[in-house]
This record gives C-alpha cells, structure tokens and sequence, in this order.
C-alpha cells in the first residue's frame, strides 16, 4: 500500500480503489471510478492488489488454498510479494515468497493476458517433488532426463548428450566433433579431407547457410546436430505433452479480477483462482536463439511455451549469420551442480541409454 500511495499519491483514486479492496471482508464491492480507466484498473492495477488479498486471507474462489498447502506448507499469510518479472520471462505478474523460501507464482490476468515464450521448466520440476508428487518424473522419466541433460550441460555438451540418447551420434562421435575447435579460422577447411566419421560428415553436410564464407566448422556442426535433436524430440517424443502438464500443475497459481462498470464506479465482484494451471498446452525445445553456425551465443537449447511443435529446417539465413541473438537460454533452467560424468539419476540418461525407444516412437530407430 506504500508503494501505491508513493506512485499515484495517498489521495487518489488508485490509493482510494486499494484501501477498499483489501479490507473489505466479503466481495462484491464498489469503489468510485473517478479518472481511472476501466480496463487498465482491472487488468493492472489489480494484479498488484491480487497478492494483497491472498496474503490477507480475504474470500477468493477457486482452490488457491490448495496450492498454498502443498507448495508453501500453509497459508499466504507470511509471504512476501515480489513484481519482479525477469526471472520468469514474463511468465508471472508477482512471486509469492514465504519466509523458508518456498514460492508460488501468480499470474494476474482480468481478461486474456500474454503469454511466456519461456519458463523455468527444472524449478517446477523440483516444485513438484518437494511437494510430494514425485509421480511426474515417474510418468515422464524421459521428458525430464532431457531437462536434466540440458541444465548440466554446457552450450556444445548439452544437445551433443542428447543426440547419443537419440541414437544421432555415437558416444565416440562426441570427440570427433569437438576436434573441430581446432579449425576455427582455417580458410581452407573441407569437412570432406577432416577424420571425422561418414555420419558426422553428412550431418554437417545436412546444414546449410546463405554465406558459407562465415561458418565456423564446430559451431555449423553442433548447430546442425542440435536442429536435429530438437525436431527428433519434438516430433516423435512426448515432451511437449509432458512439460505442458509439469508447468500446469506446479506452482503456479492464476487469479483473475471478476470485475464490471456501473456509470461512476467499478463493481469487484471478486477474484476466481485457478490451480492446476490450464494455460499451458504445449512446449517445445528450440534450437534457433542460441545456435548459430557463425559464432556461439554460449546458451542452451530454449524453451517455448504453447507453440505447436512443427520440423525446423536446418538452415541459417544470411541476415542471421553474423552472429546469434542475445539468449537468456542457460537461466532457463535453475543451475544444478554438474556431476562427474553425465549418468544422470534414476529416470535419467547415462551415455548408454536410448532416449527414444521404439516403443516411444512408435517407429524403428533412424540415424
């Protein structure tokens, strides 16, 4: 409230709007429309009075209680709110912090809000887990071993690991591949004249750029073998279904303002919470904001949130060849310590398992 009253002043109507909201012990409830615009109040001014009102236990419809009981041990009560939104991309208009650390995000939408092109997809798997519901890396073992891979690893290992678990390449081809380091700037280099093995020539054959002249050998061919890994999972696993369904049921809340216009005032009719989340429909895995055949951006494959998953082809533009954009794709995982090796724990991959069995795919095995 001080923050409202020091942004808009203790006497208006915003300050006016506020005080009356959140002390009022049962909804509906009016407050005078004064200057304020009817949309902009309930779209934005109120999703800073949301958390206000969970933390003061005032009526909500939904099952946001539920929520709080399983992701923060109890009530809103004690939590602090934070409108600090880099961390999830935009994901969430606030994050509900309790004083042990355990958080819930909140998405305030009045009417039909943006969406995410990312999220932090490992913090709600380990969301889930801390809550008890240990069966989501039962059900999709697979889906989060990829997570895993991907938070462990570096820009070249991550999608490297990756294509050995999807029968791409070979453990042994990883070194192969990494040798290229050495030929960066070499204007004479001929994939065709390298030790490197006929897969792997052809997969760097299978990328194409608009100007030849700028490619960097290791980065075309990792480049090449991560479009490859992200269209295989894409494509022929479950893990855009699978991740969809971890970001739906991990905590994340999201409220709505029920709110409607009278001639000089605006009526709250109440706010209606919504857990497990229904916003999530799809994620995909993508390769284009941090590979580059040119230069390494030094980030991880990214995620996308409810984009339909569809073959990307493996090619860069020529407007695109100077260099990657600007990629958040290492935050959007929480860092784990790597271990030695990459055997991930149970249900993860270890250089020895298969990502995509036949039985997943449906198909027999392609290299």
């Amino acid at each position: 409230m001080a923050q409202i009253a020091s942004k808009f002043g203790a006497d208006s109507d915003e300050y006016r709007a506020a005080e009356i909201i959140t002390s009022t012990p049962s909804f509906p409830v009016s407050v005078p429309a004064g200057n304020m615009d009817f949309a902009g109040f309930r779209d934005y001014f109120c999703e800073m009075l949301q958390p206000i009102v969970l933390i003061n236990g005032q009526p909500v419809g939904g099952n946001a209680a539920e929520a709080a009981q399983k992701f923060l041990d109890g009530t809103f009560g004690d939590c602090v709110v934070s409108f600090d939104d880099k961390p999830g991309g935009k994901l969430y208009d606030s994050l509900m912090i309790n004083p042990t650390g355990k958080q819930i995000k909140l998405s305030s939408k009045g009417g039909v809000g943006a969406m995410a092109s990312s999220v932090n997809l490992m913090r709600s798997v380990q969301e889930l887990e801390a809550a008890g519901m240990t069966q989501f890396r039962k059900n999709y073992a697979e889906p989060i071993a990829v997570l895993e891979v991907i938070d462990k690893g570096n820009h070249d290992s991550g999608p490297l690991e990756l294509a050995v678990g999807l029968g791409i390449i070979s453990p042994d081809e990883i070194a192969q591949v990494m040798s290229l380091k050495s030929t960066a700037g070499d204007p004479n280099f001929d994939i065709d004249k390298t030790k490197l093995s006929k897969n792997l020539k052809q997969i760097y054959k299978d990328r194409s750029a608009e100007n030849p002249s700028k490619i960097v050998p290791l980065n075309h061919l990792v480049s090449s073998i991560a479009y490859k890994v992200c269209n295989e999972i894409n494509m022929n696993t479950n893990f855009s279904e699978a991740a969809a369904d971890i970001l739906n049921h991990s905590a994340f809340v999201q409220m709505y303002t029920e709110a409607k216009k009278s001639k000089d005032q605006f009526v709250i009719e109440g706010f209606n919470t919504v857990w497990p989340s229904k916003l999530f429909t799809q994620v995909t895995l993508e390769a284009q904001k941090s590979y580059s055949s040119t230069s390494s951006s030094g980030g991880k494959l990214v995620f996308n949130i409810n984009k339909t998953p569809k073959e990307i082809q493996n090619v860069e533009k020529a407007s695109t060849t100077d260099a990657p954009g600007s990629s958040q794709a290492g935050e959007l995982v929480d860092y784990i310590p790597p271990e030695s090796g990459l055997k991930a724990s149970v249900g993860g991959i270890d250089r020895d398992k298969k990502l995509g069995t036949e039985k997943a795919l449906g198909r027999k095995r392609q290299r």
